[in-house]
């Protein structure tokens, strides 16, 4: 934590910068009319869930001038409990202290990698939910993580594909129930509001920055606009079909974690590998992909996978360099690749986790079909 603070003081939109970065100035915005007595989703267009209403409103609420310093207090808050979640989630599955040193030294040193990108965006909020209720899975509280899955859910949606890998009764209830409980309030104010803002984000575009959209980039079959809800996405019959085929393969990527996890021992460093194989899923293969959304994987992917964190690494360096504008991917005859390279490293992330998961299931396999004397072995080697 203290490495992670002081990196953060260091990069331009960092806690010493006085550079609006990302979306920090329509929070500021936002936070200005709640101030003022307006409402989201009644009295003006609220884009994001209603789980990000409270991050979003507070800093205005203690100090509107101080806004962007307040808000990147908070984010280093959230920061700090995302922290402390994943070194819990290491020491319930027993690791060893050199990869909880590992692990410490890149989520320290995330916040170079990432930039501006890291405190300038509300997602270390749903990201801390989000690694809240994977210790919670590990420790088996099921009803207790889907609450928090639900929860983390309403703030930003990635956190509901930790969902099948707890498919229970009682957790799918209790996810609902705090996906409810965040939006009820919203329902309540503004229900037209709040079903236009989620059928806007449903019906959104192939976003240029997702792997599709940098692929037609890339190979010059693109034509840029900005769309609802404020992204620049590409557009055109072959982008729209693009798009689907992205919802398709990101909800597969998904099944796909939970039934390597199914077919695998039951283990808590199972679920912790399956649990951030199911994110980086929705992250490599989503018809978006916003710069802040690698905050998702700061937290985790150090947990599991060494050569996954290196390239997490090199994904977020390239992502940092053109949210600073050192490369314009997607301005015209920009170097396009330069955004199919990043989502290859994260594609390249979901590869090593579910390698990992199917060497786990396929060893279980033949060790159970294995005569008993070789199983015994067998089962000592694993162990």
């Amino acid at each position: 934590m203290v490495l992670f603070t002081v990196c953060c003081l260091v990069p331009r939109g960092g806690l010493l910068s006085g550079e609006p970065f990302v979306d920090i100035r329509h929070y500021a915005a936002f936070s200005q009319q709640m101030l003022h007595g307006k409402l989201p989703y009644r009295d003006f267009f609220f884009e994001y869930p209603p789980g990000a209403v409270p991050p979003i409103a507070l800093p205005g609420w203690i100090s509107q001038p101080h806004y962007q310093t307040l808000f990147r207090v908070e984010m280093l808050l959230f920061g700090f409990a995302a922290i402390a979640a994943s070194f819990w989630c290491l020491r319930v599955v027993g690791s060893s202290r050199l990869r909880v040193w590992i692990a410490a030294v890149a989520l320290g040193l995330a916040p170079l990698a990432l930039g501006p990108v890291l405190l300038n965006g509300y997602d270390l909020w749903p990201t801390a939910l989000t690694v809240g209720a994977i210790r919670l899975l590990l420790a088996g509280r099921l009803t207790a993580a889907g609450g928090m899955i639900g929860l983390g859910a309403g703030a930003k949606a990635f956190t509901a594909a930790l969902l099948p890998l707890a498919w229970r009764g009682r957790t799918i209830a209790a996810a609902a129930a705090g996906f409810a409980a965040v939006c009820l309030p919203a329902l309540v104010v503004g229900p037209g509001g709040l079903r236009f803002s989620f059928w806007t984000q449903v019906k959104r575009g192939l976003h240029s920055e997702s792997l599709g959209g940098s692929l037609l980039v890339a190979f010059h079959h693109a034509r840029l606009e900005p769309r609802p809800p404020g992204s620049l996405d590409v557009v055109g019959g072959l982008a729209s079909a693009l798009a689907a085929v992205s919802t398709v393969v990101e909800i597969a990527a998904v099944l796909a974690v939970a039934v390597l996890a199914l077919r695998a021992p039951r283990s808590r460093e199972t679920t912790l590998l399956a649990a951030v194989a199911a994110i980086v899923a929705v992250v490599a293969f989503g018809k978006a992909f916003s710069p802040q959304y690698l905050v998702w994987l700061v937290p985790l992917v150090p947990l599991v996978s060494l050569p996954g964190t290196v390239l997490l690494g090199a994904a977020a360096v390239i992502t940092q360099l053109w949210v600073l504008r050192v490369f314009t991917p997607f301005d015209p005859g920009g170097p396009g690749w330069i955004a199919v390279v990043r989502n290859l490293l994260i594609v390249g992330i979901y590869a090593l986790l579910v390698r990992g998961l199917a060497r786990v299931a396929v060893t279980t396999r033949r060790t159970a079909t294995a005569p008993a004397d070789q199983r015994t072995k067998k089962l000592g080697r694993l162990a």
